[in-house]
């Protein structure tokens, strides 16, 4: 799939999910990270 301005990775998962909570589009992306915790 195609994520826009999100890489994930271990280390910055955590960030990316902080990001996610402030983001308006994190219908499936809040999957994501809920998926990699």
């Amino acid at each position: 799939m195609d994520i826009p301005q999100i890489s994930v990775e271990p280390l910055d998962l955590w960030s990316v999910c902080e990001k996610l909570k402030t983001s308006r589009h994190t219908d499936f992306k809040m999957l994501l990270c809920l998926a990699g915790v």
